[in-house]
């Protein structure tokens, strides 16, 4: 950082960091903060890298950033469980979700059968009845 620029905690830094990994735009973020781009993939860099233990509030020396297509490492077991949890929560939504549609589908495959007969609203079914 130069020395007219101001100095931001490190928690801020963490939370930028987190947007910028999360798909949030450099480019817009950096519009709406004020901050250059070149120094929010720093901290998004060196956050990918150490985690928020690696921030700090003096300027960074970076010379390298993560490959393309990199993901970041966990940063905390408490987000590694609430990932698994939802992870498990989608499932049941999905599983239960299947199950809908398979009943739907043959629902509608019931519904077909029975008015495959008729040709026309009000007409008679294409089989004759039985008189006794």
């Amino acid at each position: 950082m130069s020395k007219g620029q101001p100095r931001y905690s490190i928690e801020k830094k963490v939370e930028w960091a987190k947007r910028i990994l999360a798909g949030e735009s450099v480019k817009e973020l950096s519009r709406k903060l004020g901050i250059s781009e070149r120094a929010l993939y720093k901290w998004r860099d060196q956050y990918w890298r150490s985690g928020g233990a690696g921030l700090s509030t003096t300027g960074l020396n970076i010379r390298r950033r993560p490959g393309k297509g990199a993901v970041p490492p966990p940063t905390r077991v408490e987000d590694l469980k609430q990932a698994k949890h939802r992870i498990e929560e989608l499932e049941r939504k999905l599983g239960q979700q299947s199950l809908e549609l398979d009943f739907f589908r043959t629902a509608l495959r019931h519904v077909g059968e029975v008015h495959q007969g008729f040709e026309a609203p009000g007409a008679k079914p294409s089989t004759k009845s039985s008189r006794r």
